[in-house]
């Protein structure tokens, strides 16, 4: 599945692009960002949810860690949770919370 993306506060777009690794038995979730960043998110189906995670550097070298959650709210609805941790863990903020409606 590709998806094209913008970041309405921030100005900023792109691209992911989800697949399933057979091998490894897990869903990538992989983005590249107009500046040229890219993320790749691992994740797994968990009680009716696709959780992906990820762990990379801050914008200040810090450990930054990522959850996503996708969870299925009707026929035509989805949503996307994002968590951010920067310390371990420890703590959870929310990057953004988003509700995906089909269109007809």
């Amino acid at each position: 599945m590709l998806e094209n993306w913008t970041a309405v506060a921030t100005g900023s777009a792109g691209k992911s692009f989800n697949k399933y690794d057979p091998v490894n038995k897990y869903w990538q979730q992989f983005w590249v960002e107009d500046d040229g960043t890219t993320t790749l998110f691992t994740g797994h189906l968990e009680n009716g949810e696709m959780r992906y995670n990820t762990e990379g550097p801050g914008p200040n070298g810090e450990k930054i860690m990522q959850h996503l959650t996708f969870s299925k709210l009707g026929p035509d609805k989805v949503r996307q949770f994002k968590e951010i941790s920067s310390d371990g863990g420890k703590t959870w903020n929310v990057g953004y919370d988003f509700t995906y409606i089909r269109k007809k």
